[in-house]
């Protein structure tokens, strides 16, 4: 089962309004710079096209409840409907 958080066959768009946003650099910064300072600047974007590309992704787990609070805010027509627990 693939996960619908990366664009492909069994992509839902709406995953962009309700699940959260990550990304990461393909080289950390530590390497980019050794790259750097091993080819030098000009032959390093030359030679590794993706040096500043990062990859983008959807997953559905907040770190915090105030950051699910702050998505779900943002989407119009939201509504809490009803809750199945007993506090």
């Amino acid at each position: 089962m693939q996960s619908m958080g990366w664009a492909g066959d069994h992509y839902d768009p709406i995953v962009e309004q309700l699940w959260n946003k990550r990304f990461r650099s393909v080289y950390s910064t530590t390497q980019m710079k050794r790259i750097e300072k091993d080819f030098g600047k000009r032959r390093a974007k030359k030679d590794f096209e993706d040096l500043d590309k990062k990859i983008e992704w959807y997953e559905p787990f907040f770190k915090t409840f105030a950051s699910i609070q702050r998505k779900y805010k943002k989407i119009d027509g939201l509504e809490f409907v009803k809750t199945s627990f007993a506090i």
